[in-house]
């Protein structure tokens, strides 16, 4: 369930690059990649943490935990790098939060609604590939 201003994300062993085909009845499960991990962590308690106003703020998560990020009005963020797409218009919720790694790689983000994500590396918007 998804309230107001709050974003569950999973940060999962982000599934290292290779993904393969998941078959079951679950639509959850139902994408050309394979998602169970994410679907388990899902189903598990969050880490609620407030998402950061600015990088100086922003918590810190690691790969392969679940976490529920209280979000803060987007006029209220100061953003790392300029965001990859237009802004919303007011009303609209943001939050920063660094991901430590412990190993370079291809890493997935999963989220439980429809949010847009910036991924930022040594100062600039890192390039993504949308599964």
């Amino acid at each position: 369930m998804q309230r107001k201003g709050i974003l569950l994300l999973v940060t999962i062993a982000i599934a290292a690059a290779g993904a393969t085909r998941a078959f079951a009845d679950d639509p959850c499960l139902g994408f050309k990649w394979d998602v169970r991990k994410e679907h388990a962590l899902f189903g598990g308690a969050p880490a609620a943490l407030s998402a950061g106003k600015n990088l100086p703020s922003a918590p810190a998560i690691v790969a392969g935990r679940l976490y529920a990020l209280q979000l803060a009005p987007q006029t209220a963020v100061s953003f790392a790098v300029a965001p990859g797409k237009e802004s919303a218009p007011d009303g609209s919720y943001a939050g920063l939060a660094v991901l430590r790694l412990e190993t370079a790689g291809d890493y997935r983000v999963s989220v439980d609604a429809p949010v847009w994500i910036d991924v930022v590396a040594d100062g600039k918007l890192a390039e993504v590939e949308d599964y």
